[in-house]
C-alpha cells in the first residue's frame, strides 16, 4: 500500500470515528435525555430560548451539526452547536464538581432529601434565594443543551415538564447569583454562587 493510500485510509477512519462519536453524543445528550422535555415545553406553549445544543471542537462541530440535522426537528438547528467550551453549563459544572463518586451531586445546602414535586421545590428554593420572574437557565449534567425558561412558567409547569425524574436538573439565573439542583434521586439543593 502506498503512503498516500495509507494517509487517505487513516483520514477516512478518523472521519468515521468523528461521525460515530457525534451521532452517539447527540443520541444520548439530546435525543434520549432532553428531547422529551423540549417537546413538552413546546406543547405547553411557554417561553423558551435555546442557547446551545452542545459543544464540539472545530473538528467535531461539522459532524455534530450533521447529527442535529439528522434528527429532523425543525426547531433544533445546526447553528446551535457551539465550539466555545466556556458556556453556562461548562462553567457551572466546573465550579460545582460532583461531591460523590457514584452520582452527580452539587455541593450546595440541602433543601429536601426526597421530593418529587418540582413546582413546590422550585417555589421553596425561590423563596430562599429571592428569585424573581424572568428568564433562567435550565440544563442538566446528563444532557448537553442549555436553554432559557421563564421562572414563572417553571413554577406553574415544572411538574408537567420534569415529571419523569430521570435527569439531574440545574436552574440558575442569567446573572449567575443563585443555583438550584435536583439529583436523579429527587434530592434538592440550592444556594448562592460565589463570585468568580
Amino acid at each position: 500500500m502506498k503512503e498516500s493510500e495509507k494517509t487517505l485510509l487513516l483520514l477516512k477512519r478518523k472521519q468515521l470515528q468523528l461521525k460515530l462519536q457525534a451521532t452517539g453524543y447527540v443520541k444520548m445528550g439530546i435525543t434520549f435525555h432532553w428531547l422529551d422535555y423540549f417537546r413538552t415545553i413546546k406543547q405547553l406553549g411557554i417561553f423558551y430560548q435555546i442557547d446551545y445544543l452542545c459543544y464540539g471542537t472545530e473538528e467535531e462541530k461539522p459532524y455534530l451539526q450533521k447529527a442535529i440535522v439528522a434528527l429532523k426537528e425543525p426547531f433544533l438547528l445546526p447553528e446551535m452547536v457551539t465550539n466555545t467550551n466556556d458556556g453556562t453549563r461548562e462553567r457551572i459544572l466546573e465550579l460545582y464538581p460532583s461531591v460523590s463518586d457514584f452520582k452527580y451531586i452539587m455541593n450546595l445546602p440541602l433543601l429536601d432529601e426526597h421530593n418529587t414535586d418540582v413546582e413546590a421545590m422550585l417555589g421553596k428554593a425561590g423563596l430562599l434565594l429571592q428569585c424573581s420572574n424572568g428568564p433562567v437557565y435550565f440544563f442538566s449534567p446528563d444532557a448537553s443543551p442549555v436553554m432559557q425558561l421563564n421562572w414563572e412558567d417553571l413554577l406553574a409547569n415544572g411538574n408537567k415538564i420534569f415529571n419523569d425524574g430521570i435527569l439531574s436538573l440545574v436552574f440558575t439565573d442569567l446573572s449567575g447569583k443563585w443555583i438550584i439542583f435536583r439529583s436523579i434521586e429527587h434530592e434538592w439543593r440550592a444556594g448562592f454562587i460565589p463570585s468568580m
